[in-house]
């Protein structure tokens, strides 16, 4: 599968690619990725990443229910020092219409900065997949 993650309050957004593991009425995906371009900001040029692993519950055709963990990072590229770290956990609906994907979920988070001190957030994240088989 091939997604586009991001988060707010964070400011990741993610092209990833993950394997899904699906069953009848459940599945298992684990993806990640990183950014291909960067960001110029006051301590230099910053890139982001992400893994998250999530379960899928399908109680109907074209609706589904997850439960997942994600960590993600904004690092700088000459040194790949991060700049932002956050993990968290997030629930929500998700609705699959032929090789489409979209997930809207709550996320809570612990985030780390360099310029500030840690925290817990909560916001949405957002995936939008696009699924094809490979066999």
């Amino acid at each position: 599968m091939a997604a586009w993650t991001g988060g707010l309050p964070f400011d990741l957004l993610v092209p990833t690619l993950g394997i899904s593991l699906s069953r009848k009425n459940w599945s298992f995906e684990f993806s990640g990725g990183f950014t291909p371009w960067s960001q110029k900001d006051a301590l230099g040029e910053r890139g982001d990443a992400m893994v998250s692993s999530t379960i899928s519950f399908f109680p109907r055709h074209l609706v589904s229910y997850r439960v997942g963990i994600f960590s993600g990072w904004e690092f700088l590229t000459e040194t790949d020092n991060w700049t932002m770290k956050v993990m968290g956990v997030t629930v929500g609906p998700s609705i699959k219409w032929k090789y489409f994907d979209l997930y809207a979920g709550y996320a809570f988070a612990r985030l780390s900065t360099l310029t500030g001190k840690d925290r817990w957030k909560n916001g949405l994240l957002a995936h939008l997949n696009f699924k094809f088989l490979i066999n």
